[in-house]
């Protein structure tokens, strides 16, 4: 079976990210969750902090659930369901008690990124490129957005998971596109393009900045609302190549992201929001 690049970077910066978070202490204040909204590391900004309590040992499995191929995305959950994408290209509605399967939705095309849900509205990005809105309760096509390309030979896919806040959902795709559309409806409200380059990870959203490392290693911080670049950090020295393999991820007015270079040496950056320049590496 063809295994796509983005799925080798995004199962990375998921251990990396894990292992991170399994380290912080208990003092860590969590970042207050929009209500009724579920999503990859838990808010737009990213933080991975869930206000819950889990368990504090490992008992047994209550229940498992089979989809037809890999499953690569985290699960959304929210009240009494459980919501997650699969490699079959199926978007699965599972009770989170029992894990019966309440509905699925066939995307017709592989999903790698996790699902949001947001006022009753699940929102995934297949790897075809089309963005889909679906009800959470039945699984009904809500609408449904060809996010396209400009070059006929570009991957088009969605392999970073959707933010939604504020009734905006961001998506970035692996053609360089950050994309805003209205929740409800879909309408576009702006792109924002980098050509050539990919975008193969979720954007983080905080204070009306979207947040989104590109390929080339760089870091951009757009305007929510306009989609008009403010800023950027550009970590390239010595003329070594880049490559961002995780989310951006927003907390305490600093952005944390991470790359690799030629040699395969992994770097970890904070970058100040306000000073726009680098706070440590």
């Amino acid at each position: 079976m063809h295994v796509h690049p983005a799925i080798y970077l995004a199962v990375l910066a998921l251990l990396v990210i894990l292992s991170v978070a399994c380290k912080q202490g208990g003092n860590t204040t969590p970042e207050a969750s929009p209500g009724g909204i579920t999503m990859h590391r838990a808010d737009p900004a990213r933080t991975g902090v869930y206000r819950t309590e889990g368990p504090t040992e490992y008992t047994n499995i209550k229940w498992q659930f089979a989809a037809d191929d890999w499953v690569f995305g985290a699960p959304a959950i929210l009240g009494d369901r459980a919501w997650f994408t699969s490699y079959d290209g199926y978007v699965y509605a599972v009770d989170s008690a029992t894990g019966a399967e309440v509905w699925r939705f066939d995307s017709g095309n592989t999903i790698i990124a996790a699902a949001a849900v947001a006022n009753n509205i699940v929102y995934i990005g297949n790897m075809s490129g089309t963005v889909f809105a679906l009800d959470s309760a039945t699984g009904k096509e809500l609408w449904r957005v060809e996010v396209g390309t400009r070059s006929a030979d570009a991957p088009v896919g969605f392999s970073g998971s959707p933010a939604v806040i504020d009734g905006v959902v961001y998506f970035a795709n692996e053609n360089g596109t950050l994309i805003a559309l209205d929740a409800n409806s879909g309408e576009e409200k702006w792109r924002f393009e980098k050509p050539g380059f990919a975008m193969p990870f979720s954007p983080a959203v905080a204070d009306g900045v979207v947040y989104i490392p590109v390929s080339n290693g760089i870091l951009y911080a757009i305007d929510a609302a306009t989609g008009k670049e403010l800023w950027n950090y550009n970590p390239t020295v010595e003329n070594n190549l880049y490559i961002q393999t995780s989310d951006a991820v927003v907390k305490n007015g600093l952005v944390f992201y991470m790359t690799n270079d030629l040699n395969l040496t992994g770097v970890l950056y904070a970058v100040d929001i306000n000073a726009q320049k680098l706070r440590w590496r």
